[in-house]
């Protein structure tokens, strides 16, 4: 069925997501907070 190419394309995206997040936090976040705090 179609299904499951979805649910596959579904695991695809979280698991970039996830690699996208980890990226995002490693990177520059915590560098910012240093200089001044966010501000939303």
């Amino acid at each position: 069925e179609e299904k499951e190419q979805y649910e596959g394309m579904a695991r695809a995206d979280q698991k970039r997501y996830k690699d996208e997040m980890a990226g995002y936090k490693s990177g520059p976040i915590h560098v910012d907070s240093e200089d001044e705090p966010a501000s939303d």
